[in-house]
């Protein structure tokens, strides 16, 4: 996922990536660690990390759209310019 991300350069989705989900975590395992079950409090960014792949699936039909336009129009222009 994150492979993909970066090879569209959508660096605001990796951040919010990494606020979202990686921070939690990293804040999680440094506070609650001593407590003898801190194990159950690593479901709080596993629910984060849900929550991201939700709205991540909800953009990402728009941008396969805006992409398929994009490419429509290229292959517009370039037809156009060879019947001239």
């Amino acid at each position: 996922m994150l492979f993909v991300l970066f090879k569209e350069k959508r660096f605001g989705w990796i951040t919010f990536f990494l606020i979202l989900v990686i921070l939690p975590m990293i804040l999680l395992f440094l506070f609650f660690r001593h407590i003898d079950n801190f194990i159950y409090f690593f479901i709080i960014p596993l629910a984060f990390y849900y929550f991201y792949c939700f709205l991540l699936k909800m953009t990402v039909a728009e941008w396969v759209e805006e992409k398929s336009w994009k490419i429509q129009r290229i292959s517009d222009d370039i037809e156009s310019k060879h019947n001239m």
